[in-house]
């Protein structure tokens, strides 16, 4: 029988490489390293992410102090503070109108050599709005493109307009909005919504509703909390009629109520001698609620509202 020649070399090793490799892929390989690389401490970016994370837990003090605290971190890192962290720390002081403390926010802001822009200057009316400084706030508002060279936007008139309803000058906040209205910046669904609630606080409802038909018209598509600054206003004027009317609207819209709809609605009707209504209304949220839901024991414990409803609801189910 006639013997097959040897393999040439090439084809020896090449067999040889093979099998090595087929040998390392079966081996199990290392595991992946659990702990993924760190951000540079250095970074400014990943310091000024984490201080914005923080400002969102707005309104509560204790949160000032963490966001103080990551910047107290941030310069022990090195990290140079920028325009971005200089505006968060100036808007955190302003939302609880610690004026002082964000004016000297902003002077070391400026003394770092970033100037103050858009975002900075609303920080500071809203911080002067919250604070009940009306006067320096619409002093602020005018200086901005006259003084800084800072132009307004669509916050920086709510944000006015909204401080001047709250502050009952609904008539300045009606002048500012119309001036808006004429400019290149036109008001939004946010800004429609403060005017809105100011006319209903103020007892304007009729204008309010002749607002909301307005923005309609203008294409701004009205949301949950601009009806529910509506609800308000009917229902303090014991406008009942009115609320379901739009509620019903808000149906067809495929807008659904929130509580702050149904805390109106329970509390109008109370104020107004309709127990039995409200505690039906009241019944009637409790069946879509889950146990212990917060914002229905919230409705419950408006001022012993809820005994009153309970006893009512009681008598008619005998």
């Amino acid at each position: 029988m006639r013997r097959l020649p040897p393999p040439p070399a090439a084809r020896t090793t090449a067999l040889r490489s093979c099998t090595s490799t087929a040998a390392a892929e079966a081996r199990p390989s290392s595991p992946p390293d659990p702990s993924p690389p760190r951000p540079d401490p250095s970074d400014v970016r990943s310091h000024n992410a984490s201080l914005i994370a923080l400002s969102k837990r707005r309104g509560c003090p204790r949160y000032l102090g963490h966001i103080l605290a990551a910047f107290a971190s941030m310069l022990k890192c090195g990290a140079p503070p920028d325009r971005c962290t200089y505006n968060t720390l100036v808007n955190a002081r302003c939302r609880l109108a610690h004026l002082a403390d964000a004016r000297a926010e902003l002077d070391r802001m400026r003394g770092a050599g970033f100037v103050p822009d858009t975002f900075t200057f609303n920080s500071l009316l809203l911080g002067l709005c919250r604070g009940g400084v009306l006067a320096a706030a619409c002093g602020a508002f005018v200086q901005m493109p006259r003084r800084w060279g800072v132009h307004h936007d669509a916050f920086s008139h709510t944000i006015l307009i909204h401080g001047l309803c709250a502050g009952g000058r609904v008539d300045d906040a009606r002048r500012v909005f119309e001036k808006m209205s004429r400019g290149w910046c036109r008001p939004g669904v946010h800004t429609y919504t403060a005017l809105v609630d100011g006319l209903c606080k103020d007892g304007r409802v009729e204008d309010a509703e002749a607002l909301v038909g307005e923005m309609v018209a203008k294409g701004v598509l009205p949301n949950v909390v601009t009806y529910n600054a509506l609800v308000g206003g009917f229902c303090r004027e014991g406008r009942f009629v009115d609320v379901f009317r739009l509620l019903d609207k808000m149906a067809a819209e495929g807008l659904a109520p929130d509580w702050w709809t149904y805390t109106h609605l329970v509390d109008g009707l109370y104020e107004h001698g309709e127990v039995e209504r409200a505690a039906k209304v009241f019944h009637e949220v409790g069946k879509h609620s889950a146990p212990g839901d917060s914002d229905y024991n919230a409705l419950s414990d408006r001022n012993s509202i809820f005994n009153d409803m309970k006893a009512a609801l009681d008598g008619n189910c005998k």
